[in-house]
């Protein structure tokens, strides 16, 4: 932007600018006389604002600390300072807890009761809290505030609210740093968090944090070992109900989705797609082992270990030989080969095994096409990695 010229100028100096207020402020700046002058003492200032704070100085004093030496015009500016003081009056007669707040010790002797004194008069239901009770109420109320477009309904105005925002389909909180866009504020707020990589809502209880409020209610369930989510067909309970929405789904008869390439059936979209995965090409190898996916997180994941495994030391160790791993799923497979049973067997000699993919890679030495051939020499093998090896060989 192009800049505007300075057409106020001081008759007195080099001083110009562009706006009249700027060029009276500096003109004071050449007068000797004080405009404003205290009536006390001989105090004088150019700005009726600092007058009003020097006469101030001058009036009485009304409240002082009992102390130290501080005082103060203000009664509420001398509550906040004789906190600095540590004076906690407050104090338990159960324990050595004190403190400065009324409200905090009856806070704190609730936790020596450890009674629920505020009880539901409708079901069992009891809590320590005023709060949390008239929270609780609100699940009991009848649901006067319904949706004009579907059956959805509730007793909190801010819920209903918030409905018919989903109905709306406009997302007006977008984020500045990506294309993430919400209707809600509060998810956008948490999603920034996901950006700032901190994160704000942690257990009580064990050292689990999160920046989603429902992530957390999700894990304070774990803690509590209540399955609240309960199958109606059967025996079946959970603590999330999307894990029970799953299960409900294997009760229906009817295998809606269909594989295009076999017989295969599933009763939801998702077990259909983890299925299809098996007829496709699997276009990420590992060029360090045998692995190989379709999925590029998996990939991500695999490549990930090889790199941590040269670094990181193996911690995780075998009770009963000197196997050593940093990876926990890996021993886990290792400790089956400890174990008698081997349901893998091989059709052809007497090789089993407890592995599946241990079990594909012996029926290829039973396959007299070699794979994988050297460049150099007529040397052929079943294995990438064996031809890795003896290419070794030449380099050498």
């Amino acid at each position: 932007a192009p800049k505007m010229p300075k057409n106020f100028k001081c008759d007195f100096c080099d001083y110009a600018t562009n706006r009249t207020y700027k060029l009276k402020q500096h003109l004071l700046t050449h007068n000797s006389k004080k405009y404003g002058r205290c009536p006390h003492c001989d105090f004088g200032t150019h700005h009726k604002g600092n007058l009003k704070q020097h006469v101030l100085s001058h009036n009485k004093i009304d409240f002082k600390c009992n102390h130290c030496d501080y005082a103060t015009h203000h009664k509420s500016s001398l509550k906040k300072h004789l906190l600095t003081h540590g004076l906690k009056d407050w104090k338990c007669h159960i324990c050595d807890f004190a403190t400065h707040r009324k409200y905090s010790l009856k806070q704190h002797l609730v936790a020596h009761n450890g009674t629920k004194d505020f009880k539901c008069y409708i079901c069992n239901y009891a809590a320590r809290y005023k709060r949390s009770l008239k929270i609780h109420l609100l699940t009991h109320g009848s649901k006067d505030l319904k949706c004009h477009i579907c059956d959805f309904a509730t007793n909190q105005k801010y819920r209903l609210k918030q409905h018919l925002v989903a109905h709306n389909g406009i997302k007006d909180f977008k984020c500045n740093l990506c294309d993430f866009a919400t209707q809600h504020k509060r998810s956008l707020k948490q999603h920034i968090l996901a950006h700032n990589g901190t994160k704000g809502l942690k257990c009580d209880i064990c050292d689990f944090a999160t920046n989603r409020n429902y992530n957390l209610k999700q894990h304070l369930l774990t803690h509590n070992g209540t399955k609240h989510f309960k199958c109606n067909l059967c025996d079946f309970a959970t603590i999330n109900k999307q894990t029970l929405k799953q299960h409900l789904s294997t009760h229906n008869s009817t295998k809606d989705f269909r594989c295009a390439q076999c017989n295969y059936s599933a009763h939801n979209k998702r077990n259909l797609k983890q299925h299809i995965r098996r007829h496709n090409k699997k276009d990420f190898k590992c060029n360090l082992c045998y692995y190989e996916t379709n999925n590029p997180k998996l990939f991500k994941n695999h490549l990930a270990k090889h790199k941590t495994s040269n670094k990181c030391t193996k911690d995780l160790k075998c009770d009963l030989c000197d196997y050593a791993t940093n990876h926990k799923c890996n021993l886990k497979q290792h400790l089956l080969a400890h174990n008698a049973l081997k349901n893998f067997k091989c059709d052809v000699c007497d090789y089993a095994t407890n592995h599946k993919f241990s079990f594909k890679q012996h029926l290829l030495t039973h396959n007299s096409t070699k794979v994988f051939r050297c460049a150099h020499c007529d040397y052929g093998t079943n294995y990438k990695h064996s031809l890795k090896q003896h290419h070794l060989r030449h380099d050498g």
